[in-house]
């Protein structure tokens, strides 16, 4: 009888609006989280009116960045709070997925393989600077349903010695750490804890700047590139650039660590914190 109770914290448009119905007249806290775009996540019209209308029960909406809580403006309490940055420096023996990376130059992708991912660009990119440059690779690291897609755009491309998909890597911070640099080429995202770690292990980078995440990550022009999103030409320019000025790789290298910083595991936690106990200053949108 004196504990006391802490608030329901959900996740997922479809797990929240179901936790908000069940819990209506428990006088508990309630907290959301949305961890993707909400104008791009793949739900059912039936699921963002019940979101719309439900979400306004919620004592607080925590989101990953300021384009999210713009798209919920009618809400009353919104805490932003980004995922951290980690580097991680463990070292395992086993290098049989390191021994099947290209031995020269190459440019990684990492992520579930669907539309939402859109590596058909970075292999259409690619195919534009390709030639000009026959010493260097892509391997997207991932796996998922566009697989057979992917390796069909690459082959008609010409391109199918020099794009690799190895799937689930155990490793993929070792991985990341062979590569030249690092390509985020989504058509939407939440808060890519990829396209932070491929920074934290120092690797320049190029993102799509798509809703949302990637322009609250990337400083353009300092630790690394944002372009259009869907816009092969775009992509293979900055692919090229990249590929041309090895100095500018390493300008935006030594920069890109400096994510860590930005999105300290600490900070983000203490938000966490704050907004479970339910701190006065863990609005940060009214």
């Amino acid at each position: 009888g004196n504990i006391k109770r802490g608030p329901i914290v959900s996740f997922s448009t479809e797990t929240n609006c179901l936790v908000l119905l069940s819990s209506l007249g428990l006088r508990r806290r309630i907290i959301v989280a949305e961890r993707c775009d909400p104008r791009w996540y793949p739900t059912s019209q039936i699921w963002r009116a019940l979101r719309r209308f439900l979400y306004r029960f919620a004592n607080l909406l925590v989101v990953q960045t300021n384009t999210a809580a713009k798209y919920f403006h009618g809400i009353r309490r919104i805490s932003i709070i980004p995922n951290p940055a980690l580097r991680r420096d463990e070292e395992f023996p086993n290098d049989r997925e390191l021994s099947e990376l290209p031995a020269g130059p190459f440019i990684a992708g990492m992520g579930r393989l669907t539309d939402q991912k859109n590596f058909e660009i970075l292999i259409d990119a690619f195919s534009c600077v390709a030639e000009q440059h026959p010493e260097w690779s892509v391997v997207i690291f991932g796996e998922g349903p566009n697989r057979s897609k992917l390796h069909t755009l690459a082959r008609c491309l010409g391109l199918e010695d020099r794009v690799y998909m190895p799937g689930v890597v155990e490793q993929p911070w070792r991985a990341l750490r062979r590569a030249s640099f690092f390509v985020l080429p989504s058509r939407y995202e939440g808060f890519p804890n990829v396209l932070c770690e491929a920074m934290a292990n120092g690797l320049p980078v190029i993102a799509t700047d798509c809703p949302s995440g990637p322009a609250d990550i990337v400083r353009h022009g300092v630790d690394g590139l944002l372009v259009p999103v869907a816009d092969p030409d775009a992509l293979a320019v900055a692919m090229a650039r990249l590929i041309s000025d090895a100095s500018l790789r390493t300008v935006l290298a030594m920069r890109a660590r400096e994510v860590t910083q930005r999105f300290r595991l600490e900070r983000v936690l203490e938000k966490w914190v704050a907004v479970i106990r339910g701190d006065k200053n863990d609005v940060d949108r009214a």
